[in-house]
């Protein structure tokens, strides 16, 4: 195998062998299912229904993200074994798949290439979560112009009022 074959981007999330590794998580609309802070190493996909990614309480919550079938997250965490970087919430009832690090393992012992293959699919979607993040700063300080990804554009608008407040009617484009 080439090395552009193992680096393909197919969804290999949803691979038709590694649904009998997920296990199905039910989440009724407005119930949260990974809070900011708990310690957990599974990582997640979408089935159906739509979540949000909050960072922060009350007054100073701001969406990070919106996620819809076959999204993942929760890899940085799976990964690194840290605490969860923010919260996420049912939008409307919603199904998602989880996997655990021990899932995983069973994976890599009974079908190898699979497992390669999903470790490499996290590690891929675990760098654009980096680059995101890497524009998503360089567009906060001015650096980088993001009018094209009206997404990053609401999310800096959003991480410029959390910290310096309003802008005044002439600062607002």
């Amino acid at each position: 195998m080439d090395a552009d074959q193992l680096f393909y981007r197919a969804n290999v999330m949803a691979d038709p062998g590694l649904m009998a590794y997920y296990d199905k998580v039910k989440v009724p609309a407005g119930e949260g299912l990974v809070f900011e802070g708990e310690v957990s190493t599974d990582y997640y996909m979408v089935h159906s229904g739509t979540l949000r990614v909050v960072e922060g309480t009350g007054e100073n919550a701001f969406t990070l993200a919106t996620l819809e079938e076959g999204d993942v997250f929760g890899e940085i965490s799976f990964f690194d074994g840290e605490a969860r970087s923010a919260t996420v919430r049912a939008e409307e009832d919603s199904v998602v798949l989880r996997m655990s690090r021990k899932k995983l393992v069973e994976i890599l012992e009974k079908d190898p290439q699979l497992g390669i293959n999903t470790l490499i699919a996290l590690g891929i979607r675990t760098a654009s979560r980096v680059r995101d993040t890497t524009d998503m700063l360089a567009g906060v300080l001015g650096k980088k112009d993001v009018k094209e990804n009206r997404e990053l554009s609401r999310l800096i608008k959003e991480v410029r009022t959390s910290a310096f407040g309003r802008p005044k009617w002439w600062q607002r484009s």
